[in-house]
């Protein structure tokens, strides 16, 4: 048994380097033809669809790109404006101010310290034609986190994307952007002002519990017109709002924000459908924060010093 053990493992021994040499002497394997889409496709369908349900959580619920659909937030943010926005210099201080094409009325806006001012109603006279040859038109997008509001309440000064209360809700237009401009138990009010070329007796500063709004910055100039609004249809006024009315148009005299809700303007107070039409804002339909303009115009960093933290001027300066 052990000879025969011996004799067969000397006949089998060389075999094996003998079929490795046999091996390496053939001739490659022709290559295979092409795959066709399908079997390409269900390859990788496992990571198209965790791909496309990682997109849909975030959309839903992380950020979102919004476009600015109308002129309510000149000048911090410009929506469709059909006359058109141009850029230079209204009044020679070498700053290249902005004029606004509204329905028949030009808008002035003088930039003074990196923010533009409104400055009333104004026609470029001689400057037209340059007017004319530097008019754009252009609509803003900016990003929407909408889980900021998951740790903390709205702050005053927030640009915020909400769903219009059901009064002025209009299916063509699902969206609002405003800047929240009362909070939840507060009483506003308005300090009367001089007013702007064109709105001389209809302008005032907000205030909150009888004490002028000056935090953040941007309140300090900013003015709102509550007089002569043209609010029409008395049985649509919001119950916790005071109007008095003058002739066909109406003032707000004060509202009071309740404990669920904002109140929440545009910038451009001559032109925007907010809460001194419609009242309060509820918790429930605010879908998120703005924290910056698309593309970045301070780059990455931008993006991240309005997400975190809240700068002196929650305004999107330019």
């Amino acid at each position: 048994m052990t000879a025969v053990a011996k004799s067969s493992s000397h006949r089998h021994g060389p075999s094996e380097p003998e079929k490795d040499s046999r091996d390496s002497q053939r001739e490659p394997a022709p290559a295979g033809k092409p795959r066709g889409f399908w079997p390409v496709f269900w390859e990788w369908s496992d990571a198209l669809v965790v791909a496309f349900l990682l997109a849909m959580f975030i959309r839903l619920f992380v950020v979102e790109l919004f476009k600015i659909p109308s002129g309510s937030m000149t000048p911090t943010l410009l929506g469709s404006e059909p006359g058109g926005v141009s850029f230079f210099d209204v009044d020679g201080d070498n700053d290249e101010d902005m004029i606004v094409r509204s329905n028949h009325d030009y808008l002035v806006y003088l930039k003074e310290n990196k923010r533009y001012r409104f400055a009333g109603q104004g026609h470029p006279g001689n400057e037209l034609d340059r007017w004319m040859r530097r008019r754009q038109t252009r609509q803003d997008r900016i990003i929407v986190a909408k889980f900021l509001y998951w740790f903390s309440p709205p702050r005053r000064g927030d640009i915020v994307v909400f769903k219009p209360p059901e009064p002025d809700f209009d299916p063509s237009k699902p969206i609002y952007i405003k800047r929240v401009v009362g909070l939840p138990g507060e009483t506003l009010s308005f300090e009367a002002a001089p007013g702007v070329p064109g709105y001389e007796r209809c302008m005032g500063h907000l205030a909150a519990n009888g004490k002028r709004v000056e935090s953040p910055e941007f309140f300090r100039d900013q003015l709102y017109q509550y007089r002569s609004i043209g609010l029409r249809d008395r049985q649509s006024r919001p119950r916790n709002a005071l109007y008095e009315d003058r002739g066909t148009a109406s003032d707000l005299v004060e509202a009071h924000v309740p404990e669920n809700g904002v109140y929440a303007f545009g910038d451009n107070t001559v032109s925007s459908r907010d809460s001194r039409y419609w009242g309060a804002v509820s918790m429930d339909r605010i879908k998120g924060r703005a924290i910056c303009r698309y593309p970045f115009p301070g780059g990455l960093s931008t993006l991240f010093r309005y997400a975190l933290w809240h700068s002196k001027d929650p305004g999107f300066l330019r």
